[in-house]
């Protein structure tokens, strides 16, 4: 039988949605050359993103991460921008 690896993860930012609640983005290592980028709110979590394979790694996760992260930030500045003109 083969060891498992243990499942590490990490927060790497947080954002507000336009609804203000509160979202975590962590990235997960759930096995070897396999990253997973989680958006977690409240009791909810989905995944954004599995990258798999050799070619992948903690930066390449970390980067879609942070690309989530200022993509929802823009979402709701947006949002909360449309809200008051409307």
């Amino acid at each position: 039988m083969r060891p498992t690896m243990p499942i590490m993860s990490w927060e790497t930012g947080r954002y507000r949605d336009r609804a203000g609640r509160e979202h975590r983005v962590r990235i997960r290592q759930a096995a070897k050359d396999v990253w997973e980028i989680l958006d977690i709110a409240g009791t909810s979590m989905i995944v954004i993103d599995r990258l798999e394979g050799p070619e992948e790694n903690q930066a390449t996760a970390s980067a879609v991460a942070a690309d989530w992260i200022t993509q929802q930030r823009r979402h709701a500045a947006w949002s909360d921008q449309d809200a008051r003109t409307a």
